[in-house]
């Protein structure tokens, strides 16, 4: 049984992601990451099955975290439109900083529609909350259509905040 080690867990995760964020792609190896950790690539094994899963827990790590800053935002909200920019803000935020790989939401393989579904339906039971709390129970059929709106708006460019906040607004007066 491989020793684990909570220090060494840590200092892949921070190596890797410094690893990503520099290059913002997977343009490297376990063997690179061994190297800037100062430990054998072997001991990655140890904590990892393989670069995927390293890259997929740090996404996950991240967006837990935003998950959070939205429910955070939720507490001092005083509109619909409010919340939903909220959510909008910390979706960007997470897309600046993992920029391409964020951007693969809109390829075409299966298992990327699957994790696009998954991001979908999180950013769903955001807006059914919200219309709850702000008592728009009878418009929860459009929610899917709002997430993916703001999913849609965090990566193209030619969709500003603005234009969002506007649909919005026209949509919920």
């Amino acid at each position: 049984m491989p020793k684990i080690i909570a220090e060494i867990n840590d200092k892949i995760i921070e190596c890797t992601k410094r690893m990503m964020l520099e290059n913002q792609n997977d343009n490297f190896s376990l063997r690179m990451i061994a190297k800037e950790c100062d430990i054998a690539v072997g001991t990655i094994y140890n904590y990892f099955d393989n670069k995927e899963m390293l890259i997929a827990k740090i996404h996950l790590e991240d967006w837990k975290k935003a998950m959070a800053k939205i429910d955070e935002g939720f507490k001092s909200i005083d509109s619909l439109k409010e919340g939903i920019m909220i959510i909008y803000s910390e979706i960007l935020d997470y897309c600046n900083i993992y920029g391409e790989y964020w951007n693969q939401y809109q390829c075409s393989t299966s298992l990327i529609k699957s994790r696009h579904h998954l991001v979908q339906a999180q950013i769903v039971e955001k807006i059914d909350y919200l219309f709850d709390l702000f008592q728009y129970q009878d418009e929860k059929d459009m929610s899917i259509i709002l997430a993916e709106m703001v999913l849609v708006a965090t990566v193209e460019k030619n969709i500003t905040k603005e234009q969002l906040e506007k649909v919005i607004v026209r949509l919920f007066r």
